[in-house]
């Protein structure tokens, strides 16, 4: 990895190891969407603090803050941002990968919200 890449000093990505939590990246992105933790928990059917502590867990793993918090707003860091674009990244392939595995031949897929 290039040494300024955003996520360079991000422990993770140093060891070529992911957080795969997809459910975590789906907060984050709602977050980030609506750069505001009560909306987003709002959109997620989730509590506030329940989305807060989820981003601060991530925040943890990556060892880098996605966020600038002040007062009633949100905003996104560099690495929010680039992060942002690669947990998009993710999602849309773990669509796109759930999504062509049921159309195989002898498979058997449901849907779950």
């Amino acid at each position: 990895m290039e040494m300024n890449h955003p996520y360079a000093k991000c422990v993770f990505f140093q060891r070529g190891a992911y957080p795969v939590d997809l459910y975590r990246l789906k907060i984050f992105l709602s977050a980030a969407e609506t750069l505001s933790f009560t909306t987003s928990a709002e959109r997620m059917n989730l509590t506030q603090s329940a989305v807060s502590h989820n981003i601060a867990a991530l925040e943890n793993e990556l060892q880098v803050q996605l966020f600038t918090r002040s007062h009633n707003r949100l905003i996104l860091t560099s690495y929010g941002e680039t992060f942002y674009h690669d947990a998009s990244r993710i999602i849309r392939a773990s669509s796109s990968g759930s999504s062509r595995g049921c159309s195989w031949p002898g498979s058997s897929c449901r849907s779950y919200r």
